[in-house]
């Protein structure tokens, strides 16, 4: 897959705080392997980079509505079994791989169109909270793609040291 933004070399992470509304924050570089967001202290798992793949999920009219994530390592399948129910994550027939959708509702409709990214990384909380950071401009197939996210109707929140 292509990067969006090539030309200008620009890179926009995505970091996704799975609670019980979806948080999500944007970064023009990629998080450190601690943060704090939302006043939670973050730290990297130690999964590699390679843990695990990003699907897009698009709606039937093909706008981008959310990110498959599905581990290709158990230590990453683990991290990712920690996660409880939540309103905005679909799992599907007991796979070690679930949706997640950015409006905090689930879109049955949403299919992967099988663009792939790899990449970022998985952290734990204080309070054992997950979240996932991934290269949105390797994801996003369009600026159009990027806008979506930037206007999904999560919970957005600041990332810092």
């Amino acid at each position: 897959m292509h990067r969006v933004g090539q030309e200008s070399a620009i890179e926009l992470w995505l970091v996704m705080v799975f609670s019980n509304q979806l948080s999500l924050a944007i970064s023009e570089s990629e998080p450190a392997q601690s943060f704090r967001a939302d006043g939670v202290a973050f730290h990297a798992t130690g999964t590699s980079a390679m843990s695990a793949f990003y699907d897009r999920l698009v709606d039937q009219h093909g706008e981008l509505v959310g990110v498959r994530i599905a581990p290709v390592m158990e230590d990453a399948a683990a991290v990712l079994d920690r996660v409880p129910p939540r309103p905005y994550i679909r799992r599907v027939n007991q796979q070690p791989w679930f949706d997640v959708y950015f409006g905090n509702v689930v879109h049955n409709d949403a299919e992967s169109d099988g663009d792939q990214a790899f990449g970022g990384r998985f952290y734990l909380g204080e309070r054992r909270e997950m979240a996932v950071s991934l290269d949105l401009s390797y994801l996003a197939a369009t600026e159009r793609d990027i806008e979506a996210v930037k206007l999904a109707p999560a919970r957005w929140v600041e990332i810092g040291p």
